[in-house]
């Protein structure tokens, strides 16, 4: 089922890619969609979403392929993050990734006070209690920085 907001990530570059565990799955679709509204790049494959169990390797290499080339990659980290198979890989991706470049381009919502792990200390962070309207502008403030393109938020009519 995670794999209706995801399309092939060798053949387009992914704007976002989300990582959680897979009991975090309805949070990060329904991130995922309101991201997909506002990117301008529009379309189903400019979110990926790798919370899934399949570790399989054509899994794992699409996962390592989301992580490193995305513009920005989000975690929704709780105390479980980095336990499960697919956050485990994540992690891992993730250290590769920061030691290219920087912390920047990994955004966190914290979705409990657990304590960050070494590889998303530095990483800008968010309470998930500030509400996923404010995330996601948040997020399209970091995806903008990061080269990508996204639409001006609808406002309510008055």
């Amino acid at each position: 089922r995670e794999r209706e907001l995801m399309g092939s990530t060798a053949t387009q570059r992914p704007e976002v890619a989300i990582s959680s565990t897979e009991y975090d799955l309805a949070i990060a679709r329904d991130l995922a969609e309101r991201l997909i509204g506002r990117l301008s790049s529009g379309g189903k494959n400019a979110v990926y979403l790798g919370a899934t169990a399949d570790v399989s390797p054509a899994r794992t290499k699409d996962d390592n392929t989301a992580w490193s080339k995305a513009r920005i990659v989000v975690v929704l980290h709780d105390r479980l993050w980095g336990k499960t198979p697919a956050t485990e890989l994540a992690a891992s991706a993730l250290t590769a990734r920061k030691a290219k470049s920087t912390a920047k381009s990994i955004r966190v919502i914290r979705l409990d006070d657990t304590p960050l792990p070494a590889v998303l200390r530095g990483a800008d962070t968010r309470q998930i209690a500030q509400g996923l309207d404010a995330i996601v502008e948040w997020l399209s403030a970091g995806i903008t920085a990061a080269g990508g393109s996204i639409r001006k938020a609808k406002t309510a009519a008055s």
